[in-house]
């Protein structure tokens, strides 16, 4: 029971920052100019469903203005219904993680009786250090992080009730209409 309370206590503190990670996305273009800066990568989808990647040059409290390959571009609050952020994860944490692990891995040979102090399991335990470093930084160069940084947040229901004929029947229609 006591050996189990440092394993708890360690899973805990690992899994706590993860959820500090987490961040709901912006509703207002107030909001939105607080965590961007100009020139972040960003994909903007208008209400239209049209997406534009571009880095950001202006942010106002009712316009947000990217520049899309050279060309401005610019929308109102009302015409916004996601921005994306492009962000990178840093290959030195992959690096370390993986040098950690391969490092790890192979010194548990090294405690060995037969190969405690021999230079040769020495080397091996920096080879496989160095072997597991490229690995985690080949992995941590292929993540591409596309988070959600604005979302609009009001939406619109709207409905009409209309009358219908037809040379067999009459009634009533209801259009029910949802966006955001």
């Amino acid at each position: 029971m006591r050996n189990s309370i440092p394993i708890v206590v360690l899973a805990v503190a690992l899994a706590g920052p993860a959820s500090a990670l987490a961040q709901l996305p912006t509703s207002t273009l107030d909001q939105l100019s607080l965590i961007v800066r100009e020139g972040d990568l960003v994909s903007v989808r208008d209400r239209t469903g049209t997406s534009i990647r571009g880095r950001i040059m202006d942010v106002r409290t009712d316009r947000l203005i990217i520049d899309a390959g050279g060309i401005p571009r610019s929308w109102s609050a009302d015409e916004l219904r996601e921005i994306r952020r492009r962000t990178h994860d840093s290959v030195l944490n992959g690096a370390i993680i993986g040098a950690v692990i391969g490092g790890g891995l192979t010194s548990s040979i090294y405690l060995d009786n037969e190969c405690r102090g021999d230079p040769v399991c020495a080397k091996a335990v920096i080879v496989y250090a160095v072997i597991g470093a490229a690995a985690g930084a080949g992995i941590d160069a292929l993540i591409r992080a596309n988070p959600l940084i604005y979302r609009r947040s009001v939406s619109r229901v709207s409905w009409s009730v209309a009358p219908t004929f037809s040379v067999d029947h009459r009634g009533a229609g209801i259009q029910l209409s949802m966006g955001y």
